[in-house]
């Protein structure tokens, strides 16, 4: 009976939690102060000025954008840095340096540091640049010395109605030339390239579905330089593949004036025709990014260890570990063919259903070649030894700070601990998709980021791991025509933002968020780094790896998105 009475007295526990939960509950403040926090830092503009200092300093010490030779061939790659050590404590030293003695800045206080840097802003928001000869020049009427260097605008167009979009990418410019005595100026010609870059729209871009008679895509293809050659070229990234992109510099009938290369968003008022042609010819066409274009195309390019087939071809059975929203999963249709075999999975089942609706509206000749699952991908049932996959996409959740120049919800919230927490994740995916990868077949880790930390780290993860599958190599990315991929690099470095720390200083102090950079694991330990994995750094290994293999699609080579992607073969078990 006394046991019986017990839970009635519940009721006024559960009422003095409830109220603990409203007045003092930590978990309701943290959450409230991580809010404020990410306010903070999206209308401070500190994402982008983390994202400017985060690339820069990978630029300078580590070679992240290898320059390339007059003919467009990539350099050599550089192997071991004897003195990558003694650099990195050098340029540690020298970005402080750097940042607080600039010659402009000696003898200010930093309340009037501040206050110039303010200034500075609003100048560049009430001054806008003028065009001479279809190139901006800035309002202080740099030297032909230094417009190379200084000027980062002179490729983008004078808006004088910019969207919400457009008006956060050229902001980032604007951050970059406050920020720029601060930057090392050797490599801001580099930057100034590809942060102007990311400061216009993403291009127009489509290719021909391959599931197609050569003889009609010959058609189509024809069709499209005929009626619209002005606006649209062709990429020759091979013989096969029709893939069409906007011209960089087109003059459109709405706009005489601008100069800009067509976008999504332009299509209504700058090229309506081109819009209705290619709502007519939906199932014939795929709307596709040039770097999503890469796996699938890359894959079907690549042979066997004997020459005795590509990597990916008719009657592969492939696996989509991350599907949606489906565009690598209808690629790789029309390569496998009706003898083929696709299991498309997501762990999302919303997004599952949007991939489902993507194929309906494709309407493929085979589209029952496509099986769905909805499972986890770092949990994805291994298959038996007689089914493991001939090859598999391996498209990971990533930061997507290669997708700036058409998602403006990247750079106000970027911050190094997006990718940082990502990396174990985008570990165990990889780790399980080379278990379901047969012996001797091929797939593709890809990312639509540019950070180390979720590339090449992921990759020298994996392929040092001991007992998780037989053993796996880095292979060659296939060539093709005229096209681009900077080689990945063996030494990168590992930092991250503290909004804690930036808010503990004294008030004269500096606004500007900085990054605290760590050259080892045990030291981000000691500095209580959020999200540190060892995994994070390179290996002792690295330049054994042949991460050089792995490559990076940088916007400002093709005009179009960054995107990372490496070729991993599964290899027998060493004797």
């Amino acid at each position: 009976m006394n046991e019986s009475l017990e839970p009635h007295h519940q009721p006024d526990n559960i009422k003095l939690k409830k109220k603990k939960k409203k007045g003092n509950n930590p978990l309701a403040r943290a959450r409230e102060e991580t809010r404020t926090q990410k306010l903070w830092h999206k209308k401070s503009g500190g994402g982008y000025i983390l994202f400017i200092h985060y690339y820069e300093y990978l630029n300078r010490n580590y070679h992240l954008l290898p320059p390339l030779k007059e003919d467009g061939s990539h350099p050599s790659p550089q192997h071991e840095i004897d003195s990558n050590e003694e650099q990195t404590d050098s340029t540690e030293k020298n970005i402080q340096r750097s940042i607080k003695n600039t010659p402009q800045q000696r003898g200010e206080s930093r309340a009037s540091k501040r206050r110039r840097r303010k200034r500075k802003l609003d100048e560049s928001s009430s001054n806008p640049p003028r065009v001479v000869n279809n190139r901006t020049l800035d309002a202080d009427g740099d030297s032909d010395e230094t417009k190379s260097v200084k000027n980062l605008s002179h490729h983008i167009p004078v808006c004088t109605n910019l969207s919400h979009h457009d008006q956060q990418q050229h902001r980032l410019l604007r951050v970059f030339e406050a920020i720029r005595n601060q930057l090392d100026e050797s490599n801001a010609k580099q930057m100034s390239e590809f942060l102007e870059t990311l400061a216009s729209p993403l291009p127009l871009s489509f290719r021909i579905r391959g599931w197609l008679e050569p003889k009609k895509q010959s058609i189509i293809a024809a069709e499209v330089e005929l009626k619209f050659g002005e606006l649209l070229e062709r990429m020759s990234l091979d013989d096969t593949h029709f893939v069409f992109q906007s011209k960089r510099n087109t003059v459109t009938s709405m706009n005489p004036s601008q100069r800009t290369a067509l976008s999504k968003c332009t299509l209504d008022t700058d090229a309506p025709q081109l819009k209705a042609w290619l709502s007519e010819h939906l199932t014939f066409l795929a709307r596709q990014e040039l770097g999503s274009m890469l796996p699938v195309l890359l894959l079907s390019r690549g042979l066997g260890e004997c020459g005795d087939g590509a990597w990916m071809g008719p009657g592969s059975r492939v696996l989509d570990l991350c599907a949606s929203p489906g565009s690598k999963t209808l690629q790789a249709l029309e390569v496998v063919g009706q003898s083929g075999k696709i299991k498309a999975n997501d762990i999302h089942s919303s997004r599952l259903e949007s991939l489902r609706g993507a194929v309906q509206r494709a309407n493929p000749p085979y589209a029952s070649r496509i099986k769905y699952t909805n499972l986890d991908a770092r949990k994805f049932p291994i298959p038996p030894e007689n089914k493991l996959f001939d090859t598999i996409l391996c498209d990971v959740p990533c930061s997507g700070d290669g997708t700036i120049r058409k998602d403006g919800h990247i750079l106000p919230n970027w911050t190094p601990q997006t990718s940082n927490a990502l990396h174990p994740i985008q570990v165990r995916i990889l780790a399980r998709a080379l278990k379901c990868l047969r012996v001797g077949g091929v797939m593709c880790y890809s990312t639509c980021s540019l950070n180390p930390v979720e590339n090449e780290a992921v990759v020298a993860a994996c392929l040092n791991m001991k007992g998780e599958f037989s053993a796996a190599e880095l292979v060659d990315i296939p060539p093709l025509h005229d096209f681009n991929l900077r080689p990945g690099v063996s030494h990168w470095g590992v930092a991250d933002y503290s909004h804690e720390c930036h808010h503990q200083r004294d008030e004269e102090e500096d606004d500007e968020p900085t990054l605290r950079w760590y050259k080892t694991y045990q030291d981000a330990v000691q500095g209580n780094m959020e999200h540190a994995k060892p995994s994070l750094w390179p290996p002792e290994n690295a330049t054994r790896l042949g991460l050089e293999k792995c490559g990076r699609l940088w916007p400002q080579d093709h005009y179009c998105g960054g995107f990372f992607v490496a070729f991993i073969r599964r290899t027998p078990p060493p004797h």
